[in-house]
């Protein structure tokens, strides 16, 4: 009789817990935390503890990023480990839940694990979930995520107090800087470095005080970080195809790919950023790499760069192994990508949300039957919490019509041709270019901005064939600054690449696509 049963757990609302105290140094902490609970090692370690013997090679599947999935025979032993699982996470981390389900397995693997990922998210979604108890009386709530109640002075700071969750995550801050040498991510990228001195200056500049505001510093535009949030494509759709083929064996070997690919292509990604070492402080932050989820900053002038890099490099990756390995000739993999660029002192929590609107935006905007992920991007000049479709219509879209000032998202290959445009348009005097992009924003309709654009430009001078061949290069054809786009909505309207272009420029690196 088989009595093997496929066991999934998934962390839940991972990003309130990450982000709780709004502080790098905190989010850095719970990241760590994380990883190490739901890290292959820790997961290891706790079937061994429950089950009273090692787990062995064909029970486990993947573990990372707060997620996993197992296969434990015997119905009380998949029993007890789904309760030491959620009991564990909720215990080590003082306030965040961890949902673990299991499923018996039958005969037709892509079903059994079909059925476990229903079951797991029927199961997260009728968990409740932790709140903040209210305040009032003589309660002391943390300095860090001012929502729990504090329980004990800060080490580095004896005069905050913090929360149980907050003095781990703080510690655990330190403990995650202090061991980044050995981490997998940095073992990637120094190989890229070849260089002894070199590999020693860059960890020199791994210092656990490092905050938004000193990789701001290090930006050009100085004081600008970019966010970048990078995610695969139709992952779900893809380990149904490849249990269904391949088995679990086959989900076993895609899951280590991903998580190959993603450090690699983070790693390569940042190194071709990053080429020289820096002079204090590392230019970026990986915050988490999961699978196929990457979460990192940077300086800004680099954030899309780097977002292009990620994405081509994990698609590459991917897509070579399911076709080399797994037999999969047809099957592309993509890696949709969401990037905020704002200044330092931008709260990081607002920062996060709005990168992963970008995401889902990007994901929303990248057609199926393209063999290459979307990148959305939005540059915040004034802080703002309205959604970004808000955004785009409020002040992105011309007053007497449907016509939008923007072509967001953008395809990766067409992100790649707008960033080299953007060091291009650079050569227009700054002035000028402020001067076209108050012509569109300050236009009631299309016809107003087109001749707007045409008036600055014809006073351009011998520049004024640049801003031509810029929007050209862009698709830009007869209905010059405007192309034509067919909507979802019962009416068509135009959009321009101009804006994004002009925004773009002043966050390209200087002198490298001038």
């Amino acid at each position: 009789m088989n009595d093997c049963y496929m066991i999934l757990f998934d962390a839940d609302h991972i990003k309130d817990y990450v982000y709780a105290t709004g502080r790098l140094k905190g989010i850095r902490g719970a990241s760590e935390h994380v990883r190490q609970l739901t890290s292959e090692s820790g997961i290891k370690a706790l079937c061994a503890q429950v089950l009273q013997r090692p787990l062995r090679d064909e029970e486990f599947i993947y573990a990372d990023g707060g997620a996993g999935a197992l296969l434990i025979t015997g119905q009380a032993d998949a029993q007890r480990l789904c309760l030491e699982l959620e009991k564990t996470y909720r215990r080590a981390t003082r306030r965040a839940t961890l949902s673990a389900v299991m499923v018996l397995v039958g005969d037709d693997p892509a079903e059994t694990q079909d059925r476990a990922a229903r079951m797991l998210r029927q199961h997260k979604s009728s968990r409740a979930q932790a709140g903040a108890p209210p305040g009032g009386g003589y309660v002391r709530f943390c300095s860090a995520d001012r929502l729990y109640p504090a329980i004990k002075p800060d080490p580095a700071d004896p005069s905050a107090l913090l929360s149980g969750a907050s003095l781990i995550t703080h510690k655990l801050s330190h403990h995650y800087r202090e061991n980044l040498i050995s981490s997998p991510f940095w073992q990637c990228f120094s190989q890229m470095i070849n260089d002894p001195a070199l590999q020693a200056q860059w960890e020199t500049a791994i210092t656990p005080n490092q905050d938004l505001n000193a990789i701001g510093d290090l930006a050009q535009p100085q004081g600008y970080v970019a966010m970048v949030y990078a995610d695969g494509d139709g992952i779900g759709d893809l380990i149904h195809q490849v249990v269904g083929r391949e088995k679990f064996d086959g989900y076993r070997r895609l899951s280590q790919i991903l998580s190959h690919a993603a450090i690699e292509a983070t790693a390569s990604a940042l190194y071709r950023a990053y080429p020289e070492p820096p002079h204090r402080y590392l230019p970026f932050e990986v915050i988490t790499i999961g699978g196929d989820d990457v979460l990192l900053i940077c300086t800004a002038e680099q954030g899309l760069e780097v977002a292009c890099a990620l994405s081509r490099i994990f698609s590459a990756q991917v897509t070579t192994f399911l076709q080399n390995e797994l037999g999969f000739p047809d099957q592309q993999v993509t890696v949709s990508v969401g990037v905020v660029i704002a200044h330092a002192s931008q709260p990081i929590v607002t920062m996060q949300r709005r990168a992963s609107e970008l995401l889902k935006s990007a994901k929303h905007g990248k057609a199926s039957e393209a063999a290459e992920g979307c990148v959305d991007f939005h540059i915040v000049s004034t802080p703002g919490l309205e959604p970004i479709r808000d955004v785009r219509l409020n002040h992105y879209t011309l007053l007497r019509s449907n016509d939008s000032l923007t072509a967001r998202p953008y395809r990766l290959s067409v992100m790649e041709k707008l960033l080299e445009q953007a060091g291009k348009i650079r050569a227009i005097p700054g002035s000028k270019r402020a001067q076209l992009y108050d012509a569109c924003m300050r236009a009631p309709d299309r016809i107003a901005a087109t001749l707007e654009v045409l008036r600055i430009q014809v006073r351009l001078g011998s520049q004024r064939d640049l801003l031509l061949n810029v929007l050209r290069a862009l698709d830009v054809g007869v209905i010059y600054p405007f192309m034509y786009q067919q909507t979802t909505d019962v009416r068509s309207r135009f959009i321009t690449p101009l804006i994004d272009v002009l925004e773009v420029a002043e966050f390209v690196r200087q002198g490298d696509r001038e």
